[in-house]
């Protein structure tokens, strides 16, 4: 494993505001729960534990600088979606929490990885040299996953319709990768949007277009979660849970959707207009 990661270095963890520290404790502390079994990285046997652990550490790193828009640390985000994985659906599946935890990095900081990665690379490579890259530290299986979640950049002067419905082909476009990598994708793009819903930014533009973009996304991941539920349904979760793994992911997204129908409705009425 690179000498980035915990096990092999001797950095300073980070300091974070006691709301994420809690944050973070709680969830390591779910993840440490589930038991989970060793998985093949490369030539190396690693527990799937340590992997997610590996990965949550580096996102810290990438994102130990960047804020979200409500002046929280950025890998807040990614915490909640490793919590809500566990928590709210209960799955118990290395690669999955991995995905969690690693999938804005391509997009957020595709070039910071492709360096990391020491590899010599040409402008316009960097994509593939990441993806390479964590492939090498996480397993074949969770870089393709996390690749077939990093949206392509907008083209410039796209309207906000254009860039909703930009949005909404990127997620349909998640059919053409099947198996494993589909549903974990579903899963963890369907986190991704409740996680957003449920915290959203305080400047009200972008939350009222964040609101419209996500009320259209959840409609396409809860029509994907029905027809690909046979794979949903096979993803391991904890023990002695009865409802289907599909109809939990359907449950957290119509919860979502209520959210930002609310939002919008609220938007409408305290600032007419503003979306003209």
């Amino acid at each position: 494993m690179d000498a980035i990661f915990g096990r092999q270095t001797s950095r300073r963890p980070f300091r974070y505001d006691k709301e994420t520290a809690a944050l973070r404790k709680r969830v390591l502390e779910e993840i440490s729960a589930l038991n989970l079994p060793k998985k093949r990285v490369g030539r190396r046997w690693i527990t799937e534990e340590r992997c997610v652990r590996d990965a949550l550490e580096l996102t810290e790193r990438l994102e130990r600088k960047m804020h979200r828009r409500d002046g929280r640390p950025a890998v807040v985000h990614s915490l909640e979606v490793v919590g809500a994985i566990v928590e709210l659906l209960g799955v118990a599946d290395g690669d999955t929490l991995e995905i969690g935890a690693l999938h804005d990095d391509l997009e957020d900081n595709g070039v910071v990885l492709a360096r990391m990665s020491k590899e010599r690379f040409a402008p316009g490579d960097e994509h593939d040299i990441a993806v390479r890259y964590l492939g090498k530290n996480f397993g074949t299986r969770t870089a393709n996953t996390v690749d077939v979640l990093t949206k392509p950049p907008n083209e410039p002067g796209l309207s906000d319709e254009e860039k909703i419905q930009g949005y909404c082909s990127f997620i349909r476009s998640f059919e053409e990768c099947g198996g494993e990598e589909l549903a974990r994708a579903i899963i963890v793009k369907s986190v991704d949007n409740y996680c957003n819903v449920m915290n959203p930014c305080n400047d009200v533009p972008q939350m009222i277009y964040s609101m419209r973009k996500y009320n259209e996304s959840i409609d396409i991941l809860a029509e994907l979660s029905k027809k690909y539920a046979h794979l949903l349904n096979v993803v391991p979760r904890k023990k002695g849970i009865p409802e289907p793994l599909s109809e939990s992911v359907l449950r957290m997204l119509a919860h979502a959707k209520a959210e930002t129908e609310h939002w919008s409705t609220r938007s409408e009425r305290a600032y007419p207009g503003i979306e003209e």
